[in-house]
C-alpha cells in the first residue's frame, strides 16, 4: 500500500482471498483515490482553522477463480463493482476496501495543521497568504520593520507611541487585553519612521493594552478590521518572522487604584427583567457610579445604565437600563466620583482624560461582562 498525496492520485491494492469448500477465488481490487485538504475557518476565529476533506474514489477489479485438482478448466472474469453481476463476497470487500481507503484519507488530512506564518525575504514589499488561502497577518520584512510601544505614557486623549517603523502605509492600533481584542483607538502611519506618535482612544477596559501594528490593505485611509471575525478583516496585523509586531504596555496613571478588599463587583448572566440588570454584590471606597455598557466591536460602547452609590457595601443591586434588546453583552464597570458630586464626569470620546475613572485593583478594572436573555 503506497502513501496517500494528498491533492495528487495514488493506487494501492487490496488482495482478499474469500475460502469456499470446493474451490478457492482470489479478488482483487484496485483503488483510485484523488483527495484534497483545505483549511477553513471556523465560526468563532479564537479557534484553530480545521480541514475539508474533497475524495474522489473508483474502484476497479477482477475475480480468478482456480479450478479444483484434476479439473482442466480456468476462468477469470472481470467483474463491475456495483453491477448485479457482482458476487456477494465481491461486493463486500469492495465496500471493505472503500472504507479502508477513506480511513487512510482522513488519517492523512487529521495530521494537517494550519501553516506556520512565514518570514519574509529582502524587500519592503508586504505579502499575504498561507498554503492554505488563509492569512494570520501580512509579513514583512524585519529590516524595514518596528515598533517601540514605549511605556504607555498618557496624555489628554491618548497615548504616545515613541516609534515606529512602518513597511508601508499602516495603522498603530490601541487593542484591548479582554477577549476578542478590541479596537480602542487608532492612527495611521505612512511608510518609513515615525518618533512619539500620539494614538486617541475611544473606549478603556483595561488597565494594560497592545499597541499593535496592521497593515492598510483595504480603502486607504479606512480602518477595516474586526476583532470578532479578524480572519476576513483587510487591515490584518503585520507579521515579521512568524510573530505579530505589537507590545503590551500599561496606562500610567489612569484608573484609580484600590485594595481588592476595597473594591469589590460580582454580577452574573441573567434574564432581563423588570427593566433592570442585577448586580449581586458591591462593595466601593466611597462615592461612585455603577455604569452599564452594551459590549460593541469588543470593547465598552454605548452606556445603558448608571446609578450612583456612596461609600458601603450592598446586595442585590438592580441598575435600571434602557435600549437594550436581549441577547446582548453587557459590561458593568464601577467608577469613583472624582469629579463634581453628583455628577457622572466621564467621557466615552476621551476616556483617559475624564475626571470620573474606573475603580483598578491588582492591576484589573473592577467590572463584570454578563449577558442577558
Amino acid at each position: 500500500m503506497f502513501p496517500l498525496q494528498l491533492g495528487q492520485v495514488s493506487f494501492f491494492t487490496i488482495v482478499g482471498t474469500p475460502v469456499g469448500r470446493l474451490c478457492r477465488t482470489r479478488t482483487t481490487f484496485q483503488i483510485s483515490v484523488s483527495g484534497a485538504a483545505q483549511m477553513r475557518p471556523r465560526a468563532e476565529e479564537h479557534g484553530p482553522p480545521h480541514a475539508i476533506l474533497l475524495v474522489n474514489t473508483r474502484i476497479t477489479g477482477s475475480t480468478k477463480t482456480p479450478a479444483p485438482t484434476g479439473l482442466h478448466t480456468t476462468g477469470a472474469r472481470k467483474v463491475r463493482l456495483g453491477s448485479r453481476t457482482t458476487s456477494r463476497t465481491s461486493s463486500a470487500l469492495a465496500r471493505a476496501a472503500l472504507l479502508v481507503a477513506l480511513a487512510t484519507v482522513m488519517a492523512a488530512v487529521g495530521c494537517a495543521q494550519e501553516p506556520e506564518p512565514a518570514t519574509s525575504g529582502a524587500g519592503s514589499d508586504m505579502m499575504g497568504g498561507s498554503e492554505a488561502g488563509m492569512v494570520a497577518g501580512v509579513i514583512a520584512s524585519a529590516r524595514e520593520t518596528a515598533l517601540d510601544p514605549g511605556a504607555g505614557i498618557v496624555t489628554r486623549g491618548g497615548i504616545v507611541v515613541p516609534r515606529v517603523l512602518a513597511p508601508d502605509d499602516c495603522w498603530l492600533v490601541v487593542r484591548s487585553t479582554v477577549a476578542p481584542g478590541g479596537v480602542l483607538g487608532t492612527a495611521r502611519v505612512t511608510k518609513g519612521e515615525h518618533r512619539d506618535v500620539p494614538v486617541m482612544l475611544t473606549a478603556a477596559d483595561s488597565a494594560r493594552v497592545r499597541i499593535a501594528l496592521h497593515a492598510d490593505r483595504g480603502e486607504r485611509g479606512a480602518f477595516e478590521f474586526d476583532a470578532d471575525r479578524p480572519s476576513y478583516s483587510l487591515d490584518k496585523p503585520v507579521i515579521v518572522e512568524g510573530r505579530p509586531v505589537e507590545g503590551e504596555v500599561a496606562l500610567q496613571g489612569w484608573g484609580v487604584e484600590s485594595l481588592p478588599a476595597f473594591a469589590l463587583l460580582e454580577a452574573e448572566d441573567q434574564t432581563l427583567s423588570g427593566g433592570a440588570v442585577r448586580i449581586r454584590y458591591l462593595l466601593v471606597p466611597g462615592a461612585s457610579w455603577v455604569s452599564v455598557n452594551l459590549v460593541e466591536g469588543g470593547v465598552p460602547g454605548t452606556r445603558v445604565g448608571l446609578l450612583s452609590r456612596s461609600g458601603g457595601e450592598w446586595q442585590e443591586l438592580l441598575v435600571p437600563v434602557e435600549g437594550v434588546t436581549p441577547p446582548a453583552e453587557l459590561v458593568v464597570t464601577v467608577y469613583a466620583d472624582r469629579g463634581e458630586a453628583g455628577v457622572f464626569d466621564f467621557k466615552p470620546a476621551d476616556p483617559l482624560a475624564s475626571k470620573d475613572q474606573p475603580y483598578t485593583a491588582a492591576g484589573l478594572v473592577v467590572s463584570h461582562r454578563i449577558r442577558v436573555e
